[in-house]
């Protein structure tokens, strides 16, 4: 079994790429597989349960310790109850460069509603869990 398994659905001009077992680090070998889609070149929607941690604005993290016992859920390089290992600190890296082709990131696990930037080219959606009734509609637009 996979520590954290990697899909990528291509829908064309835009690429759906799941991370799998997220509350655990990225592997070596997920890694590699995550730089292989990278280099397609292609936008990435990235889909994901637990959030990543904005670089430049803090309140998910400032959100996620009111609401989560002062524990902040999100994956970042410290500070953080997901902090990074060396594989998982290289994808970091990849997710946030200025010349990463992720778009947007879809994610959950704070049992709350939030939108962050999580750079000047990134935006990250948190959704409400389904179990609370709550249902999310995505609609991709293209630049143009």
């Amino acid at each position: 079994m996979k520590i954290c398994g990697i899909y990528c659905k291509d829908l064309g001009e835009i690429l759906v790429v799941g991370i799998d077992k997220s509350t655990s680090q990225i592997s070596k070998e997920a890694l590699e597989e995550l730089k292989e889609i990278f280099a397609i070149g292609k936008p990435i929607i990235l889909v994901t349960h637990v959030p990543f941690n904005s670089q430049i604005d803090n309140g998910l993290s400032n959100v996620s310790k009111e609401n989560r016992e002062n524990r902040n859920l999100t994956w970042d390089y410290k500070n953080s109850s997901y902090i990074a290992d060396d594989n998982t600190k290289e994808f970091l890296d990849m997710l946030y460069a200025k010349n990463s082709p992720v778009k947007a990131v879809l994610c959950g696990h704070l049992h709350l509603k939030y939108t962050v930037k999580l750079n000047e080219n990134i935006t990250e959606y948190v959704f409400k869990p389904a179990f609370s009734g709550s249902i999310a509609l995505v609609k991709i637009v293209g630049d143009k």
